[in-house]
């Protein structure tokens, strides 16, 4: 949708998706977030002095904006929500799964783990 918008991706890891309004049956428009708006947590590691160079980070606030507020039969359908993180959220999801960064082969190798054989745990 954004792209249809003609919003222009960055292409990158990293990249925020715009806030896309709509009100008063007029066309959708997207907003750019400024970057200074946004605070990424660079990841380290304090044994792994290589795991910095990855140029791994995450994103301080996990924010959705497209959820639906019911209050007393009134809807507010631009209510942003935000929660916080764990720590195997960030590490073992949004690292780690092959349809997300992928990263989890690339740090074990880092590591000295034979990622040849499952046998190894090397996933786990």
């Amino acid at each position: 949708v954004c792209l249809k918008l003609g919003w222009k991706s960055q292409r990158t890891r990293w990249d925020v998706l715009p806030l896309v309004l709509s009100a008063n049956g007029h066309d959708p428009d997207y907003f750019d977030i400024p970057p200074e708006l946004i605070l990424r947590i660079p990841l380290t590691h304090p044994t792994y002095e290589w795991f910095e160079k990855l140029g791994l980070q995450w994103y301080a606030l996990p924010a959705v904006s497209n959820m639906l507020f019911d209050c007393g039969g009134l809807e507010f359908t631009a209510a942003p929500f935000n929660g916080w993180y764990m720590s195997t959220e960030i590490g073992c999801r949004n690292l780690c799964d092959t349809h997300r960064l992928n990263m989890l082969e690339t740090i074990a190798v880092r590591m000295g783990l034979d990622t040849r054989t499952p046998v190894s745990l090397w996933k786990d």
